[in-house]
């Protein structure tokens, strides 16, 4: 802008030094150029303050436009650092999920573990697993639930499973237990086979099977349904409740009959318990 008002005035001093030249010119002629030359200079004084005033503005705003886009690398990067924490903060929370579910899961175990504890005691409790004894093989029914103390009784008394013969080596106490189990969960009863390690009076060791139920009404009920041996006297029903306190003498007493009694079978030391 500045170097085309010097353009301009120079063509106009150029013209006034050419009009002698040219010829005379009047005095008003020379006084509008006159006027028009200061007119013009005067313009180009004012364009040209102008033209400062834009440049100083267009320096602060470029001034500003610096401080501001230093702001926005600034600000840039603190969003950047943030980003990075949140994705650190995102990637803790989700191992903490991982981590909450796996203790979530951990403790339904202990919780399914704990109510088979519950009410029971001895070395074993657990559901579910094969039974580390010969020819024992339950079937658990899902749908089996703990029965009353009646409802026991008229199973028990329904159930023929104590009327089979007991004979050493083929058919023993874990067979009545397994037979009463699985004979117990068919019907909808639940039923825990049990092992119980006894100590005879000469010290010798030796395991004997019977089966739990846990009563809505009574808690747990042990129950032997061990039959007599071939050939030997019997009651009409063989079935019987025993108390199993650790330490204690194992010795049944009849549901259904009251002449007939149990001689101990030995102290009990241990108790296993199979759902």
């Amino acid at each position: 802008m500045k170097g085309f008002n010097r353009l301009l005035i120079g063509v106009v001093f150029l013209c006034l030094a050419t009009i002698p030249l040219a010829g005379c010119v009047s005095k008003s002629e020379f006084e509008t150029l006159q006027a028009e030359f200061e007119a013009l200079q005067s313009e180009n004084t004012s364009l040209e303050a102008t033209n400062d005033q834009y440049s100083e503005e267009l320096e602060i705003k470029n001034a500003a436009t610096q401080e501001m886009q230093k702001e926005l690398d600034n600000t840039k990067e603190e969003l950047s650092s943030t980003k990075q924490e949140l994705d650190s903060t995102e990637t803790r929370y989700s191992n903490a999920l991982n981590e909450l579910e796996s203790y979530k899961s951990e403790l339904a175990s202990y919780i399914k573990e704990l109510e088979l504890y519950k009410d029971t005691f001895g070395s074993v409790v657990q559901s579910g697993g094969q039974v580390p004894f010969c020819r024992v093989y339950l079937r658990n029914v899902r749908t089996a639930t703990d029965p009353t103390f009646d409802e026991l009784e008229n199973f028990l008394m329904e159930d023929k499973t104590d009327q089979n013969d007991y004979i050493t080596g083929v058919y023993m106490c874990g067979d009545f237990a397994n037979d009463v189990h699985n004979n117990a969960e068919q019907a909808g009863i639940r039923t825990g086979w049990v092992a119980i390690l006894l100590e005879a009076e000469d010290g010798s060791i030796s395991y004997h099977a019977c089966n739990v139920f846990k009563t809505t009404d009574k808690g747990l009920i042990f129950i032997d349904c061990t039959g007599s041996q071939a050939g030997e006297r019997s009651p009409s029903k063989n079935d019987k409740i025993v108390s199993t306190e650790l330490d204690s003498r194992y010795k049944p007493r009849f549901m259904f009959v009251t002449r007939w009694r149990v001689e101990s079978m030995g102290i009990i030391r241990d108790i296993e318990v199979y759902w």
